[in-house]
């Protein structure tokens, strides 16, 4: 159950219930002394607390990096909080409002079997927060960041998705902080406004990067070992983020999971220049007369009733289709990453780049939902795959071409607690309950083979974190210009491992021959 703030007493009693080792404690403090849940930043002072179930830490849930994106604020880039801001009190014990969104009614593996990977909560425009976890005890003074990017096919997603917190895998170190960021979805984050065009989502990101860079050390992190991981829709933000800030990209390090710059380095073309998707969408809900009027108007409309018309247009496969676009000024943002990588723009920096096994066995269409739910066809499957993992191949091999570290992996994880349905395998996101340390929550506490596979992996990536050049290749995994793979929690030769490597021909092969199709 999550409370409110504790008292000293109380958290110092839970501690000594469930604290680890004398080394999980600060070295430079006695144990009764415990690092701030009342933390100064540019937003305010903001209030943490402490979950009962997780005593050693603390979280900050829902602080405003930007001002709300209402009203004039809507169709702009993220406007940066005033500075008398600093003097509010910031009440960061509960999550607050996810950006607005809206939930596919098509049956899923995500919609019928498992719903933690969606957003609790309420949706609302006042989104552009940052939610930090932070040990109670950290055992340095200022411990590496891991900022968290999340997924959804830039649809859905946001900080309270339930199987992507990270307090547990905080509590079990006490040797980093995760930071998540909100950023803006679907229309609201690349509207193609006559206004602004620029994709709002990507700038969002930015902007909360620059707020945790000026305050996170506040909070006991280090601003000099900052690293950014995203999956799926959120890696491919990562990879934005990556090219466009080439010259000060803030972080140290990159990580990707199932989700490279697309379309073999071409990003969502520009073909909207007359803002007929807008403009489309805007005589839907009433918003008539020129450019400027319609602005206006959509800026004002309430966003449940804008979520609630795309839900109904889009499922119901109305046309014309409405495709969200954003224009590309090759500054920031790009239509052609390969190119971007060609001429140098690019963060030289290491990456972490990966994929699952069977990432389409839930990103394809199923072929029948309850009370019997059977999986995509094999072909339809393997496409699927195919298409996050040959992104991420087209990548990898980019940077190798041109020098840069990367470290490759496939999750091949298999267990039941997260794929209790024999077609589920490592399916698209299955990997992240395995590192946020959140498996046991649903379906059971699994194997010791499971608790061992999820703590290797949250270690190596804190490794990354702490050095991402040579952090991963000090624990024996080779880099990416070596040729081959790192395959988590799989088997060889019958025997059930957490981690080995493979010659990266035997994954790779196949998007030699595949289209893109």
């Amino acid at each position: 159950m999550k409370v409110g703030l504790l008292t000293t007493a109380g958290v110092f009693a839970a501690a000594l219930v469930h604290a680890s080792p004398a080394s999980l404690r600060r070295k430079s403090a006695n144990f009764s002394i415990e690092a701030p849940l009342i933390v100064k930043t540019s937003s305010g002072i903001v209030h943490g607390a402490i979950n009962e179930s997780v005593p050693l830490t603390r979280h900050f849930l829902g602080i405003p990096y930007a001002q709300s994106t209402f009203g004039e604020n809507r169709f702009k880039l993220a406007q940066p909080l005033p500075a008398s801001a600093a003097s509010q009190v910031v009440h960061a014990e509960e999550f607050g409002p996810n950006c607005p969104q809206y939930e596919a009614t098509a049956a899923s593996v995500y919609t019928k079997v498992r719903r933690e990977y969606f957003i609790q909560g309420v949706n609302g425009d006042d989104c552009l927060s940052v939610s930090v976890w932070a040990p109670l005890y950290p055992i340095e003074d200022k411990v590496p960041v891991i900022v968290w990017v999340y997924g959804g096919g830039q649809t859905t997603g946001g900080s309270s998705v339930p199987y992507q917190n990270p307090q547990r895998w905080v509590q079990r170190t006490q040797s980093h902080i995760v930071v998540s960021l909100q950023y803006r979805l679907n229309f609201f984050g690349q509207p193609n406004a006559p206004t602004q065009s620029a994709g709002l989502y990507i700038y969002d990101a930015r902007a909360a990067l620059e707020w945790i860079r000026d305050n996170i050390e506040a909070f006991g992190g280090d601003p000099e070992r900052m690293v950014i991981w995203g999956q799926s829709a959120g890696a491919t933000l990562v990879g934005a983020l990556s090219i466009g800030w080439p010259d000060d990209p803030i972080v140290t390090g990159f990580i990707q999971d199932s989700g490279g710059i697309e379309g073999q380095g071409v990003h969502t073309l520009y073909t909207d220049t007359s803002f007929s998707n807008f403009t489309f969408i805007a005589n839907k809900l009433g918003c008539a007369g020129n450019a400027s009027a319609q602005v206006e108007c959509m800026s004002t409309i309430p966003q449940a009733d804008v979520e609630a018309f795309l839900q109904f247009y889009q499922d119901t496969g109305l046309e014309p289709a409405i495709v969200f676009q954003s224009y590309n000024d090759n500054n920031h943002t790009f239509a052609n990453y390969t190119a971007a990588y060609d001429s140098g723009h690019y963060a030289k920096l290491p990456k972490i780049m990966g994929h699952n096994a069977f990432d389409g066995a839930s990103t394809a269409a199923l072929q029948s939902g309850p009370p019997h739910i059977v999986g995509p066809t094999p072909k339809a499957e393997l496409a699927a795959t195919l298409h996050v993992r040959c992104d991420v191949v087209w990548e990898s091999q980019i940077r190798e071409s041109l020098g840069a570290t990367t470290y490759r992996f496939e999750y091949a994880g298999n267990f039941s607690n997260l794929s209790p349905l024999a077609f589920m395998g490592a399916y698209h996101s299955s990997e992240l309950p395995m590192i946020f340390g959140t498996y046991a929550d649903v379906g059971g506490q699994g194997t010791q083979f499971q608790k061992d596979t999820s703590e290797t992996m949250q270690d190596l990536w804190l490794a990354f974190a702490r050095d991402p050049e040579n952090g991963l290749s000090n624990l024996g995994w080779p880099k990416y210009s070596d040729g081959v793979v790192e395959v988590l929690g799989g088997e060889v030769n019958g025997t059930l491992t957490t981690r080995y490597t493979v010659p990266k021909q035997t994954i790779e092969d196949a998007c030699l021959t595949y289209t893109g199709t």
